[in-house]
């Protein structure tokens, strides 16, 4: 699909979910922009590099069960306050979070971020659990598992703020 194409499409499913644009993230407004500079090369390579990572999952759980990585691959940041109202854009940064947790989410294989401690600032620290497809079970398990045997369970953050309540 040209990129023209699948970015009117999306417009008409928010449309037809009735959610208009300017509700949408500062972040998922700009990908929505960018989309109409995909071309069809850029579609084939990302399916192709779609194939070639579900097969190199595949070939780790021909070995092993579980695979155990950090969920990001430092703590958390403290969220300065201006972004809880004017949000931010900062894709370097995404891109570097999303680090571990992309290739489960490309591929479709389960996964699930666990928090396993409280970093210096007092916010959550987590790993992430990947299994092979239909293993959500496995993973469920493993994750009460490492709950029941980690002392800083429940975890809590020291603050919470109401993102989605905002309008």
């Amino acid at each position: 699909i040209a990129g023209t194409e699948l970015r009117a499409n999306i417009l008409r499913w928010l449309d037809r979910v009735q959610v208009p644009v300017q509700r949408l993230s500062v972040e998922t407004q700009s990908l929505l922009a960018a989309v109409p500079r995909f071309r069809s090369e850029d579609y084939l390579k990302a399916a192709q590099w779609r194939t070639y990572l579900t097969r190199v999952l595949e070939d780790a759980f021909r070995e092993v069960h579980v695979l155990l990585t950090p969920a990001t691959p430092a703590p958390p940041p403290l969220v300065p306050e201006r972004v809880l109202t004017q949000g931010e854009l900062n894709p370097g940064f995404l891109l570097e979070t999303i680090r571990f947790t992309f290739p489960a989410n490309l591929s479709g294989h389960p996964a699930l971020v666990l928090p396993v401690r409280v970093s210096a600032a007092g916010l959550p620290v987590a790993v992430q659990l990947i299994g092979g497809y239909w293993q959500e079970d496995l993973l469920l398990r493993m994750a009460r598992s490492l709950e029941a045997v980690n002392p800083q369970f429940p975890l809590q953050p020291p603050r919470r703020y109401p993102i989605a309540a905002q309008g």
